[in-house]
Formats: structure tokens, C-alpha cells, sequence
């Protein structure tokens, strides 16, 4: 049985560390910080992709000792189509903060 808490995690696009509602046997290899999700949320696709892609260029050393990522540009994309399913399931941002705050 799968058990919903408070956890910590890193952000992927800038490591900061945060906290978000998340279940024990869910694994998401991008997770995004409230303050990237709020950034990117209202940019449009080649917009969002540059961002993005500036964000890793930023934190090359990080993300090649996590994630092992040399550039390759499947990560952006992965984020990238994460933050479009994501407004495609809840246009509003605020909606989708408070569910990373109670996991619903």
C-alpha cells in the first residue's frame, strides 16, 4: 500500500529543495520546484524550450552526476511535455500548487 506524506525533494532545473505531498511507490524522474512551475507555466511551446534549456545549461555539473545528462536534449523535452500534460489536466497554477501541498 502506497502512503501519501510531506517529502523532500530537489528541484531538477535549479536544485532547490523543496517539499511537496507525494506517495512512497511513485517515481518521477523531473521534478519541478513551485518557483520553475510558476515560471514556465505561461510560456508557449519555443519559449518553454529555450527556458528550459537554459535552466540544464545552467546546472550541467549537477545533472551529469544525477542524472548522467551530457546535453542530451530528451530531458528538456521530457520536462517540457511534463509542464504541457500538466496544463493540459489543470490550466490554472494554483490548482496545481495546492495539489503538490495535499497530494489530491
Amino acid at each position: 500500500m502506497a502512503f501519501m506524506c510531506v517529502r523532500d525533494f530537489e528541484c531538477t532545473l535549479c536544485q532547490q529543495h523543496f517539499k511537496m505531498m507525494y506517495g512512497d511507490l511513485i517515481f518521477l524522474e523531473e521534478l519541478l520546484c513551485d518557483e520553475c512551475l510558476k515560471e514556465l507555466w505561461p510560456l508557449e511551446d519555443g519559449e518553454l524550450r529555450e527556458r528550459v534549456s537554459q535552466k540544464l545549461a545552467r546546472n550541467t555539473s549537477w545533472l551529469e552526476e544525477r542524472y548522467r545528462w551530457h546535453g542530451e536534449p530528451e530531458l528538456a523535452e521530457q520536462i517540457v511535455q511534463q509542464i504541457k500534460e500538466g496544463r493540459r489536466r489543470r490550466p490554472n497554477i494554483v490548482e496545481v500548487l495546492q495539489s503538490r501541498e495535499t497530494g489530491f
